[in-house]
């Protein structure tokens, strides 16, 4: 575990117009990241206007823990989302009170993947383990659950915690972890605008494949009543098939864009992207659409393997696939070692390496190929995800 301090910004408690009140609960979680990280800046409760200066101040922060109870029927009172829009490369860890288990995981999940936060903190008053007695664990927006540090104190068999100091070392263990992810940002190139598929374009095999994958990563992951995020991607460098395809360069993939549900893909859901360039080089793609924040990774992976033509990645697991050691986040440059040291492992030569399947730990599967053929045969060998998946 690597030996990172830091000093975050953590706000938590009521605030409310009488003035707020502190939390021990919070004062609690707050002793257990400064154990482990060397420090904290703890705001427990107070009034609106503190709270509003509080949002102001965490527009500037490197490391921001939100976790404050404002009565939902203050109009206005729910900054969170606005915390990463002003302050993106922050990372933020929120929390969703959830007492009476009103809220299932994927539920969690997507308010996570909305508020763009890092973890989130589920505080919750499990019935069966008496009146009063609060519990939490601390979750990714990949649905994975952290157990890294020390004695739980009493746990539920899903992983919730009634010792507040040890989530609170759980908290600062993930963040230590979290402050080592490397990213590449996205650069729109004008040039590259050409590089579009038109409204008459055929759909090819593999979109139709795409397409089929989507419907059974449907199957397989839990649903939730509103969707704010679409995982998952797609990607081809081969243009076979696309008869109103333009790309007179070559040296480009073309990967689904942020965000699209993958049921209704077709042609003109695509971005294109350069291979070239080195992995912390800039994803330069072209259009108005971003492209899937996990471009960074399947560029590497097309510049890697040149007989790679075809990628599909869903947040499933397949079975007895060989499988990654660490679990990552979406579009973190540190996967692509992690998947190169799987391929590794199959003892065969980079310009070689015609297919594979492997399963990314805590994330899902990524699969590629030379041919759409020999992908087909992971649509019957996808596997549910654990849910929440444990890590420690």
């Amino acid at each position: 575990m690597p030996k990172i301090t830091a000093n975050p910004l953590m706000v938590g408690g009521t605030f409310d117009a009488a003035g707020g009140k502190p939390s021990t609960i919070i004062e609690e979680v707050a002793r257990g990241v400064k154990h482990i990280l060397g420090g904290v800046r703890l705001i427990n409760g107070g009034g609106l206007d503190l709270l509003s200066a509080l949002v102001a101040q965490a527009y500037n922060e490197e490391i921001v823990l939100w976790m404050p109870h404002v009565p939902n029927t203050l109009f206005g009172s729910n900054f969170l989302p606005t915390i990463k829009k002003v302050n993106p490369h922050c990372l933020l860890i929120s929390s969703k009170a959830n007492p009476a288990m009103k809220y299932k995981l994927p539920d969690i999940m997507q308010h996570a993947l909305f508020n763009h936060s890092n973890l989130v903190v589920e505080f919750s008053i499990p019935p069966e383990r008496g009146e009063g007695r609060v519990f939490a664990r601390v979750l990714d927006p990949l649905a994975n659950v952290y157990a890294l540090d020390g004695e739980p104190g009493e746990m539920t068999t899903d992983y919730f915690s009634d010792c507040m100091g040890w989530v609170g070392k759980n908290i600062a263990r993930r963040i230590q972890v979290l402050k080592l992810i490397r990213r590449t940002k996205s650069v729109r190139l004008p040039s590259m605008h050409g590089l579009t598929f038109g409204e008459d374009a055929h759909p090819t095999d593999f979109i139709e494949f795409a397409k089929k994958c989507a419907e059974k990563f449907d199957e397989l992951i839990p649903k939730t009543a509103m969707t704010h995020r679409f995982v998952g991607n797609t990607s081809f460098r081969c243009t076979a098939g696309f008869p109103s395809f333009r790309d007179q360069g070559g040296n480009n993939f073309y990967i689904s864009k942020r965000n699209v549900d993958k049921k209704d893909i077709k042609p003109s859901s695509f971005v294109p992207v350069q291979i070239s360039g080195n992995e912390n080089s800039n994803i330069c793609y072209g259009g108005y659409n971003k492209p899937s924040v996990d471009s960074p990774i399947q560029r590497a992976l097309y510049h890697y393997f040149p007989k790679i033509n075809y990628m599909i990645h869903g947040h499933v697991y397949i079975t007895n696939a060989p499988k990654t050691k660490w679990p990552v986040p979406c579009g973190s440059l540190q996967e692509i070692n992690e998947i190169l040291e799987v391929v590794d492992g199959m003892k065969v030569g980079y310009a070689l390496l015609d297919s594979f399947v492997i399963n990314l730990n805590g994330h899902g599967f990524i699969a590629g190929a030379e041919k759409v053929p020999e992908l087909k045969g992971i649509l019957n060998n996808m596997e549910a995800r654990p849910a929440p998946e444990l890590q420690n």
